[in-house]
C-alpha cells in the first residue's frame, strides 16, 4: 500500500512538472505575441506547479526519484525565471 501511494505521489509530480513546463512555455509565447493577460495567466501556472513540487518533493522516499524530480524542478525554475522581466 505505501509503495503504491509512493508511486501515485511520484506519478503525480512527474505529471505536475510537466504541466509547469508547458505553462512556462505557453508565457512565452504568449508575451512574444504581446497577449500579456494569457502570459500572465500561464506564468502563475508555472509558479504554482514549481511551488508544490517543492512542497511535495521532500516526502519522495526514493532518493533516485527525488533527484530526477529536483532535476526537473530546477528545469521549471530556470524557464519561470526566463519569464522575467514581463513583457510591455
Amino acid at each position: 500500500m505505501d509503495s503504491e501511494f509512493e508511486r501515485l505521489r511520484e506519478l503525480f509530480l512527474t505529471i505536475e512538472l510537466d504541466l509547469g513546463l508547458e505553462f512556462a512555455q505557453t508565457a512565452k509565447m504568449q508575451a512574444q505575441m504581446q497577449n500579456h493577460e494569457n502570459f500572465e495567466r500561464s506564468r502563475e501556472y508555472a509558479e504554482a506547479a514549481l511551488e508544490v513540487v517543492h512542497k511535495f518533493s521532500a516526502r519522495i522516499v526514493n532518493s533516485d526519484m527525488r533527484q530526477q524530480l529536483q532535476e526537473r524542478a530546477d528545469e521549471l525554475q530556470k524557464a519561470v525565471s526566463s519569464l522575467w522581466p514581463r513583457p510591455n
